[in-house]
């Protein structure tokens, strides 16, 4: 008798041991060892919720990593750096896609432990910031029950903003990629990254969270998972409107990614109960649609609902906005309506302030220059008053436009000094000086002066690198119709995508080609609409960006 099927037989356990240890995270699996595991019926380990590949690397080694499983005694925790990084991706996950509703659920959980899919000599932990855009995309597949690409791995440095910045070691873990985990056929990494050349990857550049996590997800699948679990959970779904609702009137300076609340609380107005939880859903879906491009009205307050004033005041402030960028025609009842609700002079809520802003930005998209100065000025103040200058630079900006659409120099001059003195205020963020410098510089290029518009849209004014592509797209459409401005701006211009793309589209129109506004939204067109009712002969100049 042989004793080779034996001898074969215990070289199978053996085997099947050491397959099932390291082939514990799917990224791992080539077709070889696909066809291995099959061979000796081990399960191949299916995609997990919240379970990415982790790359890491030190000196001349990559390594990977996956989360630990319970009572695994091979796991180790992160180092200070990753744990920082840890945090950091909770708050700007929850913010990109606010599924759960509030921006500091996510941060608070514990970091986890990790285990290293091969047990390599020299690498013993992970830290360092690169394990940030992993951590975000873990968070991410947690709040939603849809688990990562199987066939994916990232590696960027995460900021609170949700943009991506390279890492180092690219080279070693892409090797280790290729040694270790054949299944892996993608890596996201920062838009910036330097990348070597390396066979049987493919590199996925992305920008910010938001285009990782359409590379990282399914979308589809994502709202099913989302939809699943809020029809087996109602109370859930209540408290998803709930959260969702305080999430967009609080508005968070750091920017949400509005399409992803939109589609959400689309999805989820099929899945709560009838009355305030629908109500609430529906004022949710319409802030975030306006935010994103697509304006809706508010819908009415339900039967018997009586706010408190604060509560009403925040609504009452949105539902301005609404109107204006809808260009309703029945604003003016709906300004009338609003101011009638704001305290006198002096005794002003926040809200109030808010209200105000709203109301003068809608008398000012009008024409109504004279009624809307005012409104500004005495948000303006009491903004100032109050120590919040980052709420003051929004009026302060409708301010600075119309001084430079009236013409009137003194009335341009005084709105400047306000802008200056919000700019230099030390709570003032970076983010509202740059949306500051691109008001004056539309100011000053509206009324003809070339060489102060040219200061004030300088590249080293404000931070035009990292601030949204339609501000980027704004001040270069700028730049190209001041007389004398770099005529290379308008070859830049045309390379933007999005929104960019229109602000070419308004820069070849400011030079007398309108042929491009064909094919403006229908958003756009309302605007534009607008403007040409105002001053057919300025409608370009009146045109918000």
């Amino acid at each position: 008798m042989s004793l080779w099927p034996l001898l074969q037989s215990r070289l199978d356990v053996m085997r099947r041991a050491h397959l099932e240890l390291v082939c514990s995270h799917v990224g791992a699996l080539g077709v070889g060892v696909q066809a291995e595991l099959a061979r000796l019926r081990v399960a191949i380990p299916l995609a997990r919720v919240g379970d990415p590949l982790i790359l890491a690397a030190t000196g001349t080694e990559g390594s990977l990593w996956r989360l630990a499983r319970p009572g695994d005694e091979r796991s180790v925790e992160l180092s200070e750096h990753a744990r920082s990084a840890w945090s950091l991706a909770g708050r700007v996950a929850a913010r990109a896609l606010p599924v759960v509703a509030d921006p500091s659920a996510l941060a608070p959980l514990p970091p986890p432990r990790l285990t290293a899919l091969r047990p390599l000599s020299d690498v013993r932990d992970v830290d360092g910031p690169s394990v940030g855009l992993a951590f975000a995309l873990l968070h991410l597949s947690r709040a939603a029950g849809v688990p990562i690409a199987e066939d994916l791995a990232a590696t960027a440095e995460i900021t609170p903003d949700g943009r991506l910045h390279p890492v180092g070691l690219l080279p070693e873990k892409l090797d280790a990629l290729r040694r270790w985990a054949p299944g892996v056929q993608r890596v996201l990494v920062a838009e910036r990254q330097v990348v070597p050349a390396h066979p049987g990857v493919t590199i996925v550049p992305v920008a910010d969270l938001a285009e990782a996590w359409a590379v990282a997800f399914v979308e589809p699948g994502f709202d099913a998972g989302l939809v699943a679990a809020w029809k087996a959970d109602p109370r859930g779904a209540a408290e998803a409107a709930s959260g969702f609702y305080r999430l967009v009137l609080r508005e968070p300076f750091s920017p949400l990614r509005w399409g992803a609340v939109k589609r959400a609380t689309a999805e989820l107005e099929t899945c709560v109960q009838q009355g305030e939880d629908l109500w609430r859903t529906k004022v949710a879906n319409a802030i975030a649609s306006r935010h994103d491009g697509e304006p809706l009205l508010l819908p009415e307050l339900p039967v018997g609902f009586r706010p408190r004033r604060p509560h009403r005041l925040q609504l009452s402030a949105h539902r301005v906005q609404a109107h204006n960028d809808a260009v309703e025609p029945g604003w003016r009842q709906v300004a009338e309506e609003a101011l009638a609700d704001v305290a006198l002079p002096g005794e002003e809520h926040p809200g109030d302030l808010k209200v105000l802003g709203a109301v003068g930005r809608l008398y000012a998209a009008w024409g109504e220059w004279d009624a809307a100065a005012p409104l500004l000025t005495r948000a303006i103040d009491a903004w100032f008053d109050l120590e919040e200058p980052a709420e003051a630079s929004y009026p302060i900006c409708e301010l600075v436009r119309i001084g430079g659409l009236s013409g009137d120099a003194t009335r341009l001059g005084h709105a400047v000094r306000q802008a200056a003195r919000c700019a230099d205020h030390p709570r003032t963020s970076e983010h509202a000086r740059t949306f500051l410098q691109l008001a004056i510089g539309r100011a000053y290029a509206v009324r003809g002066d070339s060489a102060l518009a040219l200061e004030a849209l300088a590249a080293g004014a404000a931070l035009w690198d990292e601030t949204y592509v339609h501000v980027k797209a704004s001040r270069l459409r700028l730049l190209a119709r001041v007389t004398g401005g770099p005529l290379e701006a308008l070859k830049a211009l045309s390379l933007v995508d999005g929104d960019g793309l229109f602000s070419y589209q308004l820069a070849l129109a400011d030079r007398g080609d309108e042929s491009g506004l064909v094919e403006m939204s229908a958003q756009d067109r309302r605007v534009l609409d607008r403007c040409a009712r105002i001053s057919a002969d300025r409608k370009l100049d009146l045109f918000p960006y």
